[in-house]
């Protein structure tokens, strides 16, 4: 069922034929999931996804992801990341482990601090 799921936020024309969801798939994904894009569900969504460049998912990391999860539909993946979400704000060792990819996948080089801009 992940494949099948998977194959409906691909995008071949878009990552060079790559097995991959791109930006506009990880969009539709997240809209689909209910998530507003300017809020921090779809930052989760990434970390739990294991995305290594804006809004991309390998298909290795979705199977992978998806499972640790438990989930192998939207309305389970939308639950898992929900609960994620939950933990973030009362688990502080969640917390940190979300600010440190988060902050890891944001600065450029040698950055030490991201600016706000």
């Amino acid at each position: 069922m992940s494949e099948e799921l998977f194959a409906q936020y691909q995008d071949f024309e878009r990552t060079d034929g790559k097995n991959m969801i791109g930006p506009e798939g990880f969009e539709r994904l997240s809209t689909d999931l209910g998530y507003d894009m300017s809020r921090i569900e779809p930052l989760v969504l990434m970390w739990k996804l294991g995305c290594t460049e804006m809004g991309t998912v390998p298909y290795e990391n979705w199977t992978q992801s998806l499972s640790s999860m438990g989930a192998s539909n939207l309305d389970q993946l939308k639950k898992a990341v929900d609960s994620a979400v939950s933990k973030l704000e009362s688990d502080q060792k969640v917390y940190k482990q979300f600010y440190r990819q988060m902050f890891d996948y944001l600065k450029t080089g040698k950055q030490k601090v991201i600016s706000v801009d």
